[in-house]
Parts: C-alpha cells; structure tokens; sequence
C-alpha cells in the first residue's frame, strides 16, 4: 500500500512539473512566428513581405513608417515604387483624351495626350505607323527581340518602356534619333553584350534600367555619351570588371547598382570618375578584393552595399574619404575581423549593416565614434551589447535579453523568481531535516546534504540573476556588455556551472550507490564505509569547481566563456561557435550525456534485480521505496537534460532552434532539477514525512523537560515507529 502512495504522490510531483514547463513554454513564445512582425498595437502579426509595401496592414500604420523603409530598401527601393506606382496611377486614370490620330487601337490605348500604352499586345518588333508626337511608349510584356537601327526612328520620345520583353539585340544607332529620351526601360530581357555604339544619342537621358538580362560585357565608353544620366541599373547581370575597365567621367550620376553580378575585383580606377556619386550597390558579387582607394574619390557618397560578397578582409584606411556616408552594408561576408578604426571617419553613418558576420574582435570602442548612428544589424543580439548608444539595433532579443530587460518576457521573470525561491526554501529545508534527524543510513545522508548544498548554489545562482534583472530594469543594454564582461558575471556563471555539475556527479554516485545496495546486498564492496563516502564528496567537489575554473584559466583570465550572454551560462545553443563552444560541448556530451545515460542504466539495472529477486530473496523495504522514488529522479533528469542535450546536438547539424526554445531551456529547463531534487530525494519519503509532523510533538517534550540536550533523543525515530505511524494514518 505504502509503494502505491509513493508512486502515486511521485506521479503527482512529474505531472504537474510537466503541465507547468507547457504552461512557460507556451508564454514564453513570441506573438508572432518566424517571418513576420508584431505590430505595435499588440493582436497583429503581419507577413514580412507586407513590411513597407505601400499599403498600411497594421493599425497604427508603424509597417510603412518612413524611416523603416529607407533604412530597409534604400533608394533602389524607393525608384522601384516610384515607377511601379507611376505606371499603375497612369494605367488606372487612363485619360480619354488623346492627341494621337494613327496607332494600333485594337492593341494598344493612348492616354494623357500623347502617351501609348502597348501591355501585353503580342508584338514581336515596334509598331510602327504611329503618328509623330508620341511621348510614352510602354511596350512591356511582349515578345519583341530586336531593336534595329530604324525601329524607333519616327518617333521623339521621352519614355520608353520594353520590361519583359524577348530582346536579344539592339544595333548600334538604334536610339540615334533620342536625343529628347530620359528614361529607358530595358529589364528582365535576353541582352548579352552592349557593344559600343548601342546608346548614341541619348545626350539627355536620366534614367536606364538594362537589370535583370544577361550582359557579360560592355563598353564602358557607351556610357560617355550620356551626359545627364542620373540612376543607373545594371544588377542581375553577368558583368565581371576586368583591371583596365572604369566608368567614364559622369558628372551627374547620382546612383549606380551593380548588385547580384560577378565582379571579383574593385580597381582604384573603377568608380574614380564618379565623384558625384550618392549611392553605389556592389551586394551579391564574388568581390574578393578591393583596393585600398577605390572610394577615394567617392566623397559624396552616402549610401555603400557590399553585402553579400567575399571579403575577408578589409583594410582600415578603405572609408577615409566617406565621411558623410549614411549607409553601409558590410553583411555576408566571410570577414571574422574588423579593425577598430574602421567606421572612425564615418561621422554621418545613420546605418550599418552587420548581418551574418562573427565578428571575433568585437568591441565597444568599435562603433565608438559613430555617434550619428541610428541602426544596427548584427548576426545576434550579443553584438547589440556592444553598441549600448544606438537606439535601434537588431536583433531585438537572443530570446532570453532584450534592450530593455536582462529577462525580457514577464513569464521568465516570475518562473526565476518562483524557481530561486523553491530551491532555496526546499533545500534549506532538506539541510535544516538533515541536520536536525539523525538517520541511520549516513552514508546516504552526508550525499544528500551535500547534494542540497549544490542545489542551493542553483537558488544562489538564480537570486543574482533575478537581482541583476531588477537592477538593470528598462535600460539594460546600457550596462549589458559592463555586466556580461564583469568578473561578477564571471562568478555568478561560476556558480551555475559548479551547481549543475555538483548535482549531476551526485546523482550518478547516488544511482551507483544504490544499484550496488541493490544488485548485490551481500557483497562487501556494494557500499563504501563512511570515510570512503567522504573521500568521494571531496572529490565531487574538486571535479565541480574545476570544472567552473578551468575555463578561465584556459582563456587567460578572459570574461568571455561566462559573458556570451546576460545569464553568464554558456550552453551555445543560440550560437553554438562562439569562443569557448568546444569546452561547452566536452561538459555537455563528454559528461552530463554520459551521466544521464550512467543513471538510466543503474535504474534499469535496479529494477530488473528487484523483479527477478521479489520472490527468491528479501530485499530491505527501504532499497525498494528507494527504487520506486528513483524512477521519478530518472525521468526528472531525463525531463531536465535530454532537451538540453538534444538542442546542443541538432545546432552542430545546421537546424534552427528557436529563440522561445531557447529562452525556455536556460530559464526554465535548466535549473529545475535542482528544485525537484529536494522533493524528489527528501520530501517524499516516509521518514522524513514522519519526522515533519512529529516536529511539533518533539519540542513540547523538549519544553517539558526544559533541555535542548534531549533534542537529539528524541528526534531519532526507528523504522519500526515510522511503519505505525504510516499504519495509523
């Protein structure tokens, strides 16, 4: 009967751990999933692609907020909607009214006087026969391959428009009569080369759009012709630069995209000539290099994209001439170092790009002189520490941190608190029933003192963490990288890593300890004495510290292995290479997996001895109980450790876990055996059970015969009373 009370009461004890971790799980998830975004206005989760597309999806319309999307989409952007809502106005305010006699009425419509529309008409070359005076020609979505030398030759244009067409090939003099022409439409066609010869006469453009074909060559002095062009787009392209190629001089081109090409090398000639540049796009090349004045004569310019490409290294003295530089994208690239005076003459910078970049030698002083800086993009919210004085900086949370809060989500806060308050409490009460009972077993009770006092190291741990999280309450970041860096950071890690490690070697001593008592009752060498008890606390102890220690002392007294995040615990599960990542990983797997699986396997052990010898031998009552309540210290250190051990392994295979996964294991997961252990351990057993409700009996003797001496005396319960008091309840 007393066996089904302890499983039961066990059962009670796992279930409601279990409810409880759903329970902070399920609040500690973010309100929106993956790729999207929460509106301000809380109850809105809007797809990413809605973000600054023209139209307000939330709201208090905080998604198409101005400066959010010029820092996201920048001026290629902003030419991008500017065209795309300027041809949509013009389709959908058609104007009846229109000046031209003669055009292909069954194909085309004629609008705002002298603007034809040809979308979608199924030409295979320029209609012609259009009467003179047409000054929009949009001709997009047709299959139109050639441009010859006469094709545009009647007409006087100021826009023409040939997106998405099937051209292949334009002659040279094909524009020879455009000398009025200021925007030129050629994208997402077949072009290979531009030979030169192929832009004559365009003294006046302004704008040219040749992206999206495939051009792998062009003459450079094609762009010498055009005087006045201002934006120009030659991005999703094949053009690789050889060493001698440079624009020509262009002394109003304001923006130039180059991106998603294959140049490999950046010339101190390339852009030379471009001094009144304002935007240049190189992101998604195969650069590799760039020398060291290539941007020296760029002085004007103020947004630079070179995401994407293959840049391992970048020399200091690259930016010097960019002191009103705006922009900066440096992401995804293979760079692991920057040089600290590399953003010093960037005084302007508003926004810098970071994105997917392990920076080995991050540092305060980095983004120190950038005080005009209002953005930040950085592969994890650890570098955000580093840049305390910008007040937007991505990521937003490691999942466990915010700017604002050490513990960013309410649900963390109170479960740190509730968790730091039971351990404390129920290991302070194991040690006080220790200590004040005198039990008969003492080997097992030096073990499970000792186990209580790492335990309570947990509580210590967790009582810093919840006081730091006051202490840095709404302005975190501010003091984050002072706190991650500090030696108080340092010992509080010290302190968690020293407690689970303590907790982990007890339970497998405990665990064999039990399965020899058990396996083999009547072997002198299935328990140690007293002394040899001792000898193994000792030892568990000095494994425990060194192994908070050893990584100090490895990385030359560094704060970093304990500062990879505000709880200073490293698991390098939210970036698991991360400095120290190989030491993480030999604790994780070279012991606490093989502790785990130590622990399984006595308990399996245990309980296939005692089923196989119910009927042939007796075995004590006590091993049996003992058995009966490890099942549930199994599954505890299962429930605890399997999803941690699990989320370390997955990382190293390239799979994403979570940032509210991994909130929830730091926060929650971890430190909970360390509350269970108590309760698990002591609170459930029959004797002590029997010595708590006999407590107050015991101090009215102690009263009644007026000596604390007697206390001892009176304290010590046999078996034989704790089975009647168990009878009589």
């Amino acid at each position: 009967m007393s066996n089904w009370r302890e499983i039961l009461l066990n059962g009670c004890i796992i279930t409601g751990v279990v409810l409880i971790s759903v329970f902070v799980y399920y609040y500690s998830k973010g309100e929106c999933p993956k790729d999207t975004m929460a509106c301000a206005s809380g109850g809105f989760c809007i797809s990413s692609k809605s973000v600054c597309n023209q139209e307000y999806d939330c709201p208090d319309k905080e998604d198409e907020d101005p400066v959010l999307c010029a820092d996201l989409h920048g001026s290629s952007g902003l030419i991008e909607n500017i065209l795309n809502i300027s041809l949509l106005s013009e389709d959908n305010q058609m104007e009846e009214l229109c000046g031209i006699e003669n055009y292909p009425k069954e194909s085309c419509q004629c609008g705002f006087s002298t603007r034809i529309y040809c979308n979608e008409a199924g030409f295979v070359e320029i209609p012609q026969g259009i009467s003179v005076g047409v000054s929009y020609l949009i001709l997009s979505n047709n299959g139109i391959k050639t441009l010859g030398r006469n094709s545009l030759r009647t007409f006087n244009l100021t826009l023409l428009h040939m997106e998405n067409n099937e051209l292949d090939h334009i002659e040279p003099q094909a524009f020879a009569q455009q000398q009025f022409l200021q925007k030129l439409f050629l994208m997402n066609n077949k072009l290979r080369t531009l030979p030169f010869g192929t832009f004559t006469g365009l003294t006046n453009l302004e704008w040219l759009h040749i992206d999206n074909n495939m051009i792998q060559k062009i003459d450079f002095d094609n762009f010498g012709i055009m005087k006045k062009l201002k934006w120009l787009d030659m991005s999703h392209n094949f053009l690789s630069f050889e060493e001698n190629e440079a624009f020509p001089l262009m002394s109003e081109l304001v923006e130039l995209f180059l991106n998603h090409n294959q140049i490999k090398y950046i010339t101190n000639d390339t852009f030379n000539n471009l001094v009144y540049l304002d935007l240049l796009c190189l992101s998604s090349n195969t650069i590799t290099a760039i020398e060291i004045g290539a941007f020296i004569n760029l002085k004007r310019l103020k947004e630079l994209n070179l995401d994407g490409n293959h840049l391992k290294t970048i020399t200091p003295e690259l930016f010097k001439s960019q002191k009103y530089l705006i922009k900066l994208s440096l992401g995804n690239n293979p760079l692991t170092y920057l040089n600290n005076e590399l953003f010093t003459p960037l005084r302007n910078l508003r926004s810098l790009h970071l994105e997917d970049l392990e920076i080995a030698n991050i540092n305060t002083e980095m983004l120190k002189c950038t005080r005009a800086l209002q953005w930040v993009y950085f592969q994890s919210y650890t570098y955000c520490t580093y840049a305390p004085s910008v007040p937007r900086c991505r990521p937003l949370s490691d999942g466990i941190s915010s700017r604002d809060r050490l513990l960013s989500k309410p649900i963390f806060r109170y479960s740190n608190w509730i968790m730091c308050l039971i351990t404390l409490s129920g290991n302070s009460l194991v040690l006080f029933g220790r200590f004040l009972f005198r039990d008969e077993n003492k080997n097992l009770s030096i073990v499970i003192k000792n186990l209580a006092i790492g335990d309570s190291l947990m509580g210590v741990y967790l009582l810093i963490i919840a006081y730091h999280d006051l202490k840095y309450r709404d302005n975190y970041n501010e003091f984050a990288r002072k706190w991650m860096s500090s030696w108080d950071c340092v010992i509080t890690g010290m302190i968690g890593m020293t407690s689970l490690e303590v907790s982990v070697m007890f339970l497998v001593f405990l665990s064999l300890d039990r399965y020899f008592a058990i396996t083999m009752p009547y072997k002198k060498h299935g328990s140690l004495n007293f002394k040899e008890t001792w000898r193994v606390v000792f030892c568990i102890w000095c494994f425990g510290i060194s192994v908070s220690v050893i990584p100090i002392v490895g990385f030359l007294s560094s704060t970093k292995f304990y500062g990879i995040n505000g709880l200073c615990l490293p698991l390098y599960i939210d970036d698991p290479y991360l400095i120290g990542w190989q030491y993480s990983a030999i604790i994780f797997f070279g012991i606490n997996a093989p502790s785990l699986l130590v622990i399984i396997y006595t308990y399996a052990g245990m309980f296939i001895s005692i089923k196989n010898t119910r009927n042939a031998t007796s075995i004590p009552e006590t091993d049996c109980e003992f058995a009966i309540r490890f099942l549930f210290i199994v599954l505890a250190n299962i429930a605890c450790w399997l999803p941690i051990i699990i989320a370390k392994m997955v990382v190293y295979f390239k799979v994403d876990v979570t940032a509210d996964v991994y909130g929830w294991l730091v926060v929650f997961i971890l430190p909970i055996n360390s509350s269970l252990n108590p309760i698990l351990y002591t609170f459930t057993t029959r004797k002590y059970r029997s010595r708590i409700v006999n407590v107050p009996n015991c101090f009215m003797k102690i009263t009644k015969f007026g000596g604390a001496h007697l206390a001892g005396d009176i304290f010590k319960i046999s078996q034989k009373d704790i089975s009647k008091s168990e009878d009589n309840s």
